[in-house]
């Protein structure tokens, strides 16, 4: 049994929790860490864990805690794992791996002389509808990649949810619907259709109380010649995420189906990617992703989702608010004197938009 400290106890720790609880005695949550009193509290009553701390380090002090779990705002990200990397914890971020393109770098680079290991959770990878996609691309039956249509539509007074005051703010979460919520849609984009090399974007504030952008669509280029689109706003009366991918024989689509005008084709295809990935019905969206990381530690395999490969997301995201602030396409890979390499300012944002409306 592997045992599991989680840093941060917000919105996400319950999340983390029903994960490792639906993968039975192959690991416990024994730690909590959490700067507020009373949710550090609530937390380690109603999960009967055993160690609760204020201090993450002394979370990390634990001999016993193999994983460590990191669930903080993303601008606490970087101090919060070189400090487990350091204990030589296996470490598993919750995404994006940093707020800036910056502070990934920065991880990444220090990462590599650390005793621990890196993996970032980017959960949405292990739903059905993508490991299906994934598995008929690789064995050649999509054909060639084309095109790909990648959507989100979040409400941002969302009934039962409660918005961090820090939501949205450039300096704290990165960004808004980017790099928030959209990330997800992109980071799949990314995985399905390969390196992102040129990216055009608008992103607006549209109608939410926040400092940044509650809207964004793009269109972006990769280096395999596919194309794809992507949209997605905190400004809808309903939540709903999908996407297409259109390979040269056939399509497939979440939710979860498989087109062709080949009806041989799809009814062959679509079998086989059922029969190739089946995953336990009612699971927690966390839990596919967590089962990974397990079976890579058993199997003293590389650990899925690794720093350099969740950087790509961080990298796609800098160049959306380059484009959305020039108005220009921007290409792709950014280096240190990009425009949002170190993150987006608020005074640039607002500029931006100020122009814009005159």
């Amino acid at each position: 049994m592997r045992r599991v400290g989680i840093i941060g106890a917000g919105i996400i720790f319950r999340d983390h929790v029903r994960a490792f609880a639906e993968l039975g005695d192959r690991a416990r949550v024994v730690a909590i860490a959490d700067l507020d009193d009373e949710r550090r509290s609530t937390a380690s009553a109603e999960h009967g864990i055993e160690h609760a701390y204020r201090d993450h380090r002394q979370l990390l002090a634990l001999d016993d805690v193999d994983i460590v779990t990191v669930c903080t705002p993303p601008n606490l990200h970087e101090p919060i794992v070189l400090d487990a990397l350091r204990a030589g914890k296996v470490v598993l971020c919750e995404k994006p791996l940093a707020h800036t393109l910056e502070a990934s770098d920065r991880i990444i680079e220090a990462a590599r002389d650390l005793p621990g290991r890196l993996s970032v959770i980017h959960q949405y990878r292990y739903l059905p509808e993508v490991m299906r996609t994934v598995w008929l691309r690789d064995t050649g039956l999509l054909g060639r990649l084309l095109f790909g249509q990648f959507n989100r539509l979040s409400r941002f007074a969302d009934p039962g949810k409660v918005r961090r005051e820090w939501w949205g703010a450039f300096d704290v979460a990165g960004g808004g619907v980017v790099m928030t919520q959209l990330i997800h849609e992109l980071d799949l984009m990314c995985h399905i259709l390969g390196t992102p090399v040129e990216v055009s974007a608008v992103i607006e504030t549209l109608k939410e109380p926040i400092p940044s952008e509650d809207t964004c669509a793009a269109t972006v280029r990769f280096a395999n010649g596919a194309v794809a689109s992507i949209y997605g706003t905190m400004c809808a009366q309903h939540n709903e995420r999908t996407f297409d991918v259109l390979g040269a024989r056939g399509s497939t689509h979440s939710p979860w189906d498989c087109r062709s005008m080949d009806e041989a084709w799809r009814a062959q295809a679509a079998a086989a990617a059922v029969d190739a990935v089946r995953i336990p019905a009612g699971e927690g969206r966390h839990t596919g992703y967590m089962r990974a990381v397990l079976d890579a530690l058993d199997a003293d395999a590389p650990l899925p989702v690794g720093p350099e490969d969740a950087r790509t997301v961080v990298e796609l995201c800098a160049a959306i608010y380059e484009s959305g602030l020039t108005g220009q396409p921007v290409s792709l890979p950014l280096g240190p004197t990009s425009l949002c390499y170190a993150g987006v300012a608020p005074d640039d944002y607002e500029h931006r938009r100020a122009q814009v409306v005159a």
